[in-house]
């Protein structure tokens, strides 16, 4: 039986699996100052079925009601909705924090608490990515768009940690977050916005396929079956570093080298570069 039947946690299962109901993947956005074209960029690109809950963590002024959600709309074909309190995320919806609020999530449930009216942005951003983090594992994402400041990278941290997947946006009006996110070493991807839905659909796809629908008669990377236990490439070597970045890959790690096209000190895990579209960050060569 499992767990969603009996309600007792699956002790087989893996760190951030057995303390929320069901297994859909969840990604944290975190944005400010700039984040709302990098937002309607992002949304016009997600289609629908992509199976992922998207939840949005915009500062906000605490002192005046949010119309947030209802502009996010026009730009998506998902349902955008403000988050409530105690409320589930669903695949293929999308949730907007409410102002003056922070946000935490449990057993895949989205929990709203009051700031106090405060006009100075707490690390609302950091705490929703930590708390994703511990919910969901390696089934979590989190994505820094334009903002001052640093709010998210400690979260953005916390994901990495856990097994999640992480990313942050290349073009940035404001760069402040993107920044303090990259100088941690901790970013899987920068991406334009444009690029970011399909990158996650193609991380999420791939991460949860089984071992044996691999296609192994198609050319580039291969993932390996213990990924999780394996999540920085472990090979360096000229072969593999482009003139414009310091990033590598591992041909032992991904069956096959491939060359980073934008600038980044990042290392990437074997299924993440696996899971990379060609031609957006990564070019693949086959070893």
């Amino acid at each position: 039986m499992s767990e969603s039947e009996s309600g007792t946690p699956d002790p087989s299962a893996s760190p951030g699996e057995t303390n929320h109901k069901n297994n859909v993947p969840i990604v944290g956005i975190g944005a400010s100052a700039g984040g709302l074209d990098a937002l309607r960029r992002l949304l016009q690109n997600l289609h629908t079925n992509s199976g992922m809950g998207l939840v949005i963590v915009q500062h906000l002024d605490p002192m005046h009601e949010s119309a947030l959600a209802e502009i996010l709309s026009r730009n998506c074909t998902l349902p955008v909705t403000q988050i409530e309190h105690d409320s589930a995320v669903d695949a293929d919806h999308v949730y907007v924090i409410p102002p003056n609020a922070s946000l935490s999530i449990a057993d895949g449930r989205l929990s709203l608490a009051t700031l106090g009216g405060t006009r100075v942005h707490p690390n609302v951003i950091d705490e929703f990515f930590i708390s994703l983090a511990h919910d969901r594992g390696e089934r979590a994402a989190c994505v820094i768009l334009s903002g001052t400041g640093s709010d998210g990278t400690l979260g953005l941290r916390a994901v990495k940690e856990n097994g999640g997947l992480t990313v942050a946006q290349a073009d940035a009006e404001y760069d402040g977050m993107m920044r303090s996110a990259v100088a941690t070493g901790l970013v899987d991807f920068m991406l334009r916005p444009e690029e970011i839905p399909a990158s996650l659909v193609a991380y999420f796809q791939e991460a949860w396929r089984a071992p044996d629908e691999t296609d192994w008669s198609k050319p580039g990377p291969r993932p390996r079956a213990s990924w999780s236990k394996s999540r920085r490439c472990c090979g360096r070597g000229p072969d593999m570093i482009s003139a414009t970045t310091r990033n590598v890959r591992s041909s032992a790690a991904c069956a096959a080298a491939c060359t980073c096209c934008r600038s980044t000190t990042s290392m990437r895990s074997s299924r993440a570069c696996a899971a990379m579209p060609a031609k957006s960050v990564c070019c693949f060569r086959t070893c």
